[in-house]
């Protein structure tokens, strides 16, 4: 089998009820802000200092997860679906 330096994968496609794509979105979201939660912690616990990345990335995370469930929120009350779509892009550096 030969080795791709280069993968994109379809994540998330569909349509979704309001509640079903904030499940999955609230999911991924929280997800990640645990992963660099994680990491901060164990930045500081090995080295002494907080990581500047992680904590942006968390920041980052949060102001789009309000974004979100505020999209989310006008679309239920308007009785509308979502398309929600997220594909990962994986690559050598």
């Amino acid at each position: 089998m030969e080795v791709k330096e280069k993968l994109q994968v379809s994540l998330i496609e569909g349509q979704f009820e309001p509640k079903e794509a904030m499940d999955i979105l609230q999911n991924l979201i929280s997800q990640k802000v645990n992963f660099h939660l994680v990491k901060n912690f164990n930045s500081e616990v090995r080295y002494g200092v907080k990581s500047t990345k992680s904590l942006n990335r968390i920041k980052a995370l949060k102001e789009a997860n309000i974004e979100i469930q505020e999209l989310i929120e006008k679309a239920a009350k308007q009785g509308y679906q979502l398309s929600v779509k997220a594909n990962i892009q994986i690559e050598f550096i």
